[in-house]
C-alpha cells in the first residue's frame, strides 16, 4: 500500500461513516414523515458533508500527484474549516436553549452541548495547526485526519440511534459507549498503528492525538457530572 493511500482510505471509511449514519434523518429525510429541518440545521449539514467530500478529494489529488490543485483548494478548505467552526457554535447555541425539564435531558442536552464544545475546541486545533505544518505533509496530514475525528461523535453516535440492529443492548448509555468512545479510540489507534507499521515508530503528532482523546473523554465526564456542566449551558443561555 502506497503511504499516502492510508489517508484516502481513512477518509473515504470516515465519509461512508457520515453517510450511513445521517442518511435517515438529513439526507433522506424527505423520504421519511419527519418533520423539515430548520434551515440552520440543513446548512449544519451541508458544511460537515462539503468538510467530509473535500478530505477525501484533498486526499486523492496527492495520491494522483496533483499537488497545485491541492494547495488551491486547500485556501477554500481553510475558509470552511471557520465557517464550521462558527455553524457548530451556533448549532451547540441552538441545543442549550432547549428546557431542563425535557425527557432525557442528560442526553438530549448537556450530552450534545459539551461534547460538541469539545470537538469544536478539538477541531478548531487540529485544523488549525494542520494549517501552520502545511509545509510539513507527514505532520499535516494526520492533523487533519485527527480534526476530522474529533468531529465524528454525533456520526458514530447515530449509529445505534438510528439503526435497530446496530445496538448492542437496549442500554443508550452503554451503547453511545462502544460507537462514540470505542469507535473513536479504533479510528485514532489506526493512525497509530500505521505509523508503526511503516515507519516502525509513531510519529509524535498521532500520539498527542491518542492522548488527547483519552484526556478529553475524562474532561467530557468530569464537566457532565459537575457543576460545571450546568454553568457552560447557562452560559449559553445567556443565565449566567
Amino acid at each position: 500500500m502506497k503511504r499516502d493511500r492510508f489517508f484516502l482510505i481513512m477518509g473515504l471509511i470516515l465519509f461512508s461513516i457520515v453517510l450511513f449514519a445521517f442518511a435517515p434523518s438529513f439526507y433522506l429525510r424527505s423520504l421519511t414523515n419527519q418533520d423539515p429541518l430548520p434551515f440552520y440545521f440543513i446548512i449544519h449539514g451541508l458544511f460537515n458533508t462539503l468538510w467530509m467530500f473535500v478530505l477525501v478529494s484533498q486526499s486523492w489529488w496527492i495520491q494522483t500527484n496533483n499537488f497545485n490543485i491541492h494547495k488551491k483548494i486547500g485556501t477554500l478548505w481553510g475558509l470552511l474549516a471557520v465557517a464550521i467552526v462558527c455553524m457548530n457554535i451556533f448549532i451547540i447555541y441552538v441545543v442549550a436553549q432547549r428546557p431542563e425539564n425535557l425527557n432525557s435531558y442528560e442526553m438530549r442536552v448537556m450530552g450534545p452541548v459539551i461534547g460538541n464544545l469539545l470537538g469544536v475546541i478539538s477541531f478548531a486545533g487540529y485544523i488549525g495547526f494542520g494549517f501552520y505544518f502545511r509545509r510539513l505533509p507527514q505532520i499535516h496530514k494526520r492533523l487533519m485526519l485527527l480534526g476530522t475525528i474529533s468531529m465524528m461523535g454525533p456520526a458514530l453516535d447515530r449509529l445505534h440511534l438510528k439503526y435497530e440492529f446496530l445496538k448492542f443492548s437496549s442500554d443508550y448509555a452503554f451503547n453511545s459507549y462502544i460507537y462514540v468512545f470505542v469507535g473513536s479510540l479504533l479510528i485514532i489507534s489506526a493512525i497509530v498503528i500505521y505509523d508503526l507499521i511503516t515507519l516502525k515508530r509513531p510519529y509524535l503528532v498521532s500520539l498527542i492525538g491518542l492522548v488527547w482523546f483519552l484526556l478529553s473523554n475524562e474532561l467530557f465526564s468530569y464537566i457532565v457530572n459537575s457543576g460545571l456542566g450546568k454553568e457552560i449551558i447557562q452560559f449559553f443561555q445567556g443565565t449566567g
